[in-house]
């Protein structure tokens, strides 16, 4: 998820080797291994043929209609692939800005309207803010130098994590191929970045070396 935009047709290239040639690899070997099942269960047709492949051309990542999907995590690649594309389009931040919000617009308008659009773009749009997230951050966060308070900054982010248990409790399910974000879409999105943020911290430690570690923890000590 940390990328840097890149111009459009460049972009749209690397997107179609490194994020829809896996989806669709990954898709058609589970998609051979279904079939040799229905085959071995006597169920194999037609139908049964269109309605995974109808599902895969679509991007799903749940049964809808007719379609039955036969890798559902891989939505997510569908998703991003998109969402590479929009940011591909924004050339300034506060294109960016806009994009987010108007992501955020219409991706909660059409859930409080019930509108399902089968394809995963209402996915990612609710998802964009996490992309633009890490555009902005990887420099500051994950390319940084470490530095000696590194340690101490991994240990208040696992206490940090510990203590978000029960507010994470408190919103309940999320699920964002469902456009589920729990009691509160503040919480939603804070929690998630907060807890991202954590995460990275805690790996830059271990990313260290053992010695540079061990440095550190004679230093709390």
């Amino acid at each position: 998820m940390l990328w840097y935009p890149q111009p459009v047709l460049s972009n749209l290239r690397k997107s179609l080797r490194t994020i829809l040639l896996p989806y669709l690899t990954i898709n058609a070997v589970r998609l051979v291994i279904d079939l040799f099942l229905l085959l071995y269960q006597h169920s194999l047709s037609a139908e049964a043929v269109l309605a995974r492949l109808g599902a895969i051309a679509l991007g799903l990542g749940y049964a809808k209609s007719s379609f039955i999907p036969v890798c559902m995590p891989s939505w997510f690649l569908y998703s991003l692939f998109v969402i590479r594309f929009l940011v591909s389009l924004c050339k300034e931040s506060s294109h960016l800005v806009i994009l987010v919000l108007a992501a955020l617009g219409i991706s909660f308008t059409l859930r409080n309207l019930g509108v399902d659009l089968i394809v995963p773009i209402d996915s990612a749009l609710l998802s964009l803010p996490f992309f633009v997230f890490g555009f902005w951050f990887k420099k500051k966060i994950l390319y940084e130098d470490t530095n000696e308070n590194s340690f101490c900054r991994s240990i208040i982010s696992a206490v940090i994590i510990l203590l978000l248990v029960p507010i994470v409790r408190y919103n309940g399910y999320v699920d964002i191929n469902l456009l589920c974000t729990g009691r509160n879409v503040l919480l939603f999105y804070g929690i998630a970045f907060v807890e991202s943020l954590c995460v990275i911290n805690i790996c830059k430690v271990f990313s260290m070396g053992g010695g540079t570690f061990y440095l550190q923890f004679q230093r709390v000590q």
